[in-house]
């Protein structure tokens, strides 16, 4: 099947520690007796993954899935573990999944793989003819599944692309890799820049909980379900 990519150059910087946690119902962990956390940095990008070891230790913690934001130009990466949906963070807050169009979602197998999932614009350039006199040009391009582009520019990596998503404009310009892969690619090892925590029970005491454990840069804010 054809697939649309696209890419480009993509840069990263670091930050110090602080996590904001916004508390959320999302349906793929929906159930009468779950909420879902959101943590995230609070006036950074980046925290350590020791955060991971902090939160699991809260008794009504069911579940934790690890993300890496990486602000890139002209588009953002996200790392991902397999298992985890293909979350965004929208700029008012907000958490939409996005879906595959086509090829396939991220397996324990790609850890660490240049592989990547696209969204509707993100496009591959390299040099081609055009025009009547056949002049060359830089030119963007679409990619189907199983094609490579460069992730970060001409000197970059190559990376192949499993899938591509489905139309939406908070997900158009990210490019999905497994966490471990953009850990490894953008020097970010041992870090994350937020986590989705499931909850059993009362998701403000929940809530509360994690802010006593992960410090006074915590904040807490719980959403109706």
């Amino acid at each position: 099947m054809r697939t649309t990519t696209r890419s480009g150059w993509l840069g990263a910087r670091k930050t110090a520690l602080g996590c904001a946690v916004v508390a959320l119902s999302l349906a793929s962990w929906a159930s009468a007796e779950a909420a879902v956390l959101k943590i995230a940095p609070a006036g950074a990008e980046i925290v350590s993954e020791d955060i991971v070891a902090r939160t699991k230790a809260i008794k009504s913690v069911r579940k934790v899935e690890r993300y890496l934001l990486i602000k890139a130009s002209p588009h953002q990466v996200i790392g991902v573990e397999g298992d985890a949906p293909l979350r965004v963070i929208t700029p008012d807050g907000g958490v939409v999944e996005a879906t595959l169009e086509t090829g396939k979602k991220f397996r324990k197998e790609d850890d660490g793989k240049p592989v990547a999932i696209v969204g509707t614009k993100v496009y591959a350039e390299d040099y081609g003819y055009r025009g009547s006199m056949g002049q060359m040009a830089r030119m963007k391009h679409l990619l189907e599944v199983g094609q490579t582009f460069k992730l970060t520019g001409e000197a970059g990596p190559r990376v192949r692309v499993l899938g591509t998503l489905a139309a939406r404009p908070e997900a158009a310009e990210k490019v999905f890799l497994p966490l471990s892969t953009a850990q490894k690619l953008f020097d970010r090892a041992g870090q994350v820049s937020h986590l989705f925590v499931a909850v059993d029970g009362d998701a403000e005491a929940a809530a509360k909980a994690l802010q006593a454990a992960l410090g006074s840069s915590v904040e807490v804010s719980v959403a109706s379900r």
